[in-house]
């Protein structure tokens, strides 16, 4: 196989993951639940659940075949300096937003079990897959034609990853998802893997979940 049809078939990998994981959020928010009154936080559970027993598998697979998007290794020192810098965002942003977020608004009146689903799908399945499809697939189809433009890449990756997030209106917010997504793009390439942003995308989510949960107590 020439490195040129290498590339291209790798390029279809890398951003049909993508498209497959809007695809299946545009069934679970608009196909599935059309004109039935469900809870929010159940059909956030869902998608994440769908999206992470589809996803994961191909990311193996990938993985596999082409012994790129490893998980990488832990680091420590890395991990500290991300977490001060994901609390710093947080705490600046929260200052400067006007007024919370409608969607936000609507997931603190959930019930017990409403909550225990935005845990779940927040903190374990979304972090997981998002890094997978952005900071991993759609990352590395642009490096693979760009190599010599990492933030080029980053950027488009962490415009993509702010306009995907549609639940959000406020520009406070899609400049946070922005630069949160700059800094994952950072642990990603610094320790070659997707074990770094993972946490730090788990770690970003429990902060943003536990501020909701103070506020509404």
């Amino acid at each position: 196989m020439s490195h040129h049809t290498d590339r291209l078939e790798q390029s279809l990998w890398c951003f049909g993951l993508p498209v497959l994981w809007y695809s299946i959020s545009i069934f679970t928010g608009v196909w599935l639940y059309r004109g039935v009154s469900i809870n929010p936080a159940y059909s956030l559970a869902f998608f994440s659940f769908l999206a992470f027993i589809i996803i994961v598998p191909f990311w193996f697979r990938y993985t596999k075949r082409y012994g790129l998007l490893p998980l990488g290794l832990f680091s420590s020192h890395l991990m500290l300096k991300l977490a001060f810098v994901v609390l710093l965002i947080l705490m600046l942003t929260s200052m400067m937003m006007p007024s919370e977020e409608r969607w936000v608004q609507q997931m603190a009146d959930f019930s017990k079990q409403g909550w225990l689903s935005v845990v779940l799908a927040m903190i374990f399945f979304s972090p997981i897959i998002e890094e997978i499809v952005f900071r991993g697939f759609l990352l590395q189809g642009l490096l693979t034609w760009l190599p010599n433009n990492r933030l080029a890449c980053c950027i488009l990756v962490s415009l993509l990853f702010a306009a995907a997030h549609t639940q959000y209106t406020s520009t406070v917010t899609l400049t946070e998802l922005i630069t949160i997504s700059l800094l994952l793009c950072y642990a990603r390439l610094t320790s070659k893997g997707l074990l770094m942003p993972i946490l730090t995308h788990m770690l970003t989510n429990s902060a943003v979940l536990l501020f909701w949960y103070v506020s509404t107590v």
